[in-house]
Order: structure tokens, then C-alpha cells, then sequence
């Protein structure tokens, strides 16, 4: 829910209207959403055993927010909150070799004290999602990727933009060579028409040598 709940703090009074316990003046406590679901986050990250919150595309866009304006802690939190209790959804990336059941239920728990706790309200449901398990290991594949200057992406999926890239390229001109031999056909210019068909025969030679490509790495 985007809107904000109200938490009242009105003293008691006694049947004469004056306030019972001192003078202490009653009010209202507006809290945020967003402070109930940041408060969730920083319990869920400090639980051992959870990597980081939310799916791999919210993670990716909170790296480029958290470079922009600062860490997002409420990143993959969700909150429902009522007039006396609250509904946590949360996302996580379970670390390898935690039990995945025993970081759930800790998360579960961290969760649930912190709100009681620091914000007042009952939490009645902190439903635990976990997204993805992370390995060691890929840590260590991401250091040496980097130390070495390799760029993370697959050979593979360098070739196939390259391939598409040339592709495109090849069409282009292709196109641009029938149109110039439309041009001088229309305009009785030879020299336009010889200009184009060659463009077309030079699109055609590229596209061959693509196709042959493609055939052996497939």
C-alpha cells in the first residue's frame, strides 16, 4: 500500500476529561510503508545465510540506483500494511551451503522482531521467497574475469551480436544498392545502375560469408 497507516497515541483520561499519568499531550504517529519495508530489509540482510534481497532484475537496477543515490535497503521488500499488523513479502539469494528452510525461517524471524520491535506493529505473515542460491565460486570466477581485463560475456554471445550486427549492415546496403539501380534505371544513368547492382553484388558476397559461419558454429 502506498499510503501511510496512523498509529494513535492517545492517553488515557479519566471520567473527569483530565489526563490520567501526567501531562503528556495525545497524538498521532504517521509511519511510512517505506520505513516498515526498509526496516525489513536491514533485518533480512543481517541474517546469515542470505546473500543479497530481490530477483536478478531488481538487483541490477538497484546497482545502478545504489551507484546513483546510495544502497536501497528496502530493495526486494514488499509490505501490506493494515491499522494494527503488517504482511511482509521478501525476495532472497540463499548463500551456499546454508540451509535453505533454516534462512527462511530466520529471515522469518529477524523480520518479525524488528517490526514488533522498532516500528509497534504485529506482523502476521512474512512470506520468504528464495530467488536463487549463490556459490562461493562465482565470486572467484567474477575476480579473475576482471583482474584479467576479460569481459564477462560468453564468446558465444560476442559472435552472435557481431553476427547480427553485420547482418543488419549487409541489408543495409543491400537495400541502398536496389535503390540506386532503381534511381539510374529511372534517370537512364548507367553509371548509377552499374553503382547500385555492384553495392547489391557486394551485400550478397557478405551475406554468403555470414551463412558459412553461421553453419560451423552451429
Amino acid at each position: 500500500m502506498a499510503l501511510s497507516r496512523a498509529l494513535r497515541g492517545i492517553s488515557d483520561r479519566d471520567s473527569s476529561g483530565g489526563a490520567s499519568g501526567g501531562d503528556s499531550p495525545g497524538g498521532q504517529t504517521v509511519i511510512s510503508d517505506s520505513v516498515v519495508a526498509k526496516v525489513a530489509g536491514v533485518a533480512a540482510r543481517g541474517v546469515t545465510g542470505v546473500h543479497s534481497l530481490g530477483s536478478a532484475p531488481v538487483r541490477a537496477f538497484g546497482a545502478i540506483r545504489e551507484a546513483l543515490s546510495g544502497t536501497d535497503l528496502s530493495q526486494g521488500v514488499s509490505v501490506t500494511v493494515g491499522d494494527t499488523d503488517v504482511v511482509v513479502d521478501i525476495v532472497i539469494v540463499a548463500e551456499y551451503p546454508v540451509p535453505v528452510h533454516e534462512v527462511a525461517a530466520e529471515v522469518r524471524a529477524s523480520i518479525t522482531r524488528a517490526i514488533e520491535d522498532f516500528v509497534g506493529l504485529a506482523v502476521s505473515a512474512v512470506n520468504v521467497t528464495v530467488n536463487d542460491v549463490h556459490h562461493p565460486s562465482e565470486d572467484d570466477q567474477t575476480s579473475r574475469a576482471t583482474a584479467s581485463g576479460i569481459p564477462r560475456e560468453t564468446p558465444r554471445e560476442s559472435d552472435n551480436t557481431m553476427s547480427a550486427s553485420d547482418k543488419i549492415k549487409n541489408a543495409a546496403e543491400d537495400l541502398k544498392g536496389k535503390a540506386n539501380e532503381a534511381i539510374g534505371k529511372a534517370t537512364n544513368d548507367d553509371s548509377k545502375v552499374a553503382e547500385g547492382r555492384a553495392e547489391q553484388a557486394a551485400a550478397s558476397a557478405k551475406k554468403a560469408g555470414e551463412n558459412i559461419k553461421d553453419v560451423f558454429k552451429d
